[in-house]
């Protein structure tokens, strides 16, 4: 007999036992093999009476008995499987589908009037407790990207230069002797500032 051999992640058997117990009127929860092996023994016996001298021989059987007790653990999954499939319950969605393409229309067709579906495919697994984490640290997460973004631009060649080349015409301040014409330069220069520092801003995720 050809066995499946499965790698369950995960395999809620209270489920199964319900429905198991409904198909087959009742609870199987373990399963009893015996098995007896029959062997005979021969003998031979010698009678000597004087006159008359014979043999006689007589045969007796031993009766071993051996009993297995199974326990229903996984395998229930194969005789649920059997039942739903058997009575139609369930659908193969993959032997359903065919070469057939995947269509919203033909899927809603083909699983109308079945309760369980069998389908095999590589599987998407979302942690949604890890999700729900995420979503209670997002704000800091966010916080977090926008901080690398920030030190990202910051050392940028394109930013440095802009940074070197404010920080040589504040150096340059002091060698402007009119005063206005000093202030006016001053004013510019902090102009350069406040757009450098809300380009450094901008660069957020949200």
């Amino acid at each position: 007999m050809t066995h499946s051999l499965r790698d369950l992640i995960y395999f809620d058997s209270g489920k199964a036992s319900s429905l198991l117990s409904q198909l087959e009127d009742g609870l199987l929860q373990e399963i009893k093999e015996s098995e007896e092996n029959i062997g005979a023994k021969s003998g031979e016996a010698t009678l000597d009476l004087k006159f008359v001298e014979g043999s006689f021989g007589k045969e007796s059987t031993d009766r071993i008995a051996v009993e297995r007790t199974k326990i229903l653990h996984h395998n229930m999954l194969n005789l649920v499987e059997e039942w739903l499939f058997g009575d139609g319950f369930a659908l193969d969605l993959n032997e359903a589908m065919g070469d057939n393409a995947i269509t919203a229309e033909l899927f809603r067709e083909l699983i109308g009037g079945v309760s369980y579906l069998r389908v095999e495919g590589w599987p998407n697994i979302d942690d949604f407790t890890r999700l729900q984490e995420m979503a209670g640290n997002f704000a800091t997460l966010v916080e977090f990207i926008n901080k690398c973004n920030r030190l990202t631009l910051e050392q940028s060649g394109e930013y440095q230069s802009l940074q070197q080349q404010i920080e040589q015409e504040k150096s340059e301040l002091k060698n402007i002797k009119d005063r206005n014409a000093r202030s006016k330069r001053k004013k510019e220069i902090q102009s350069q500032e406040d757009n450098l520092s809300n380009l450094s801003r901008t660069k957020k995720v949200l």
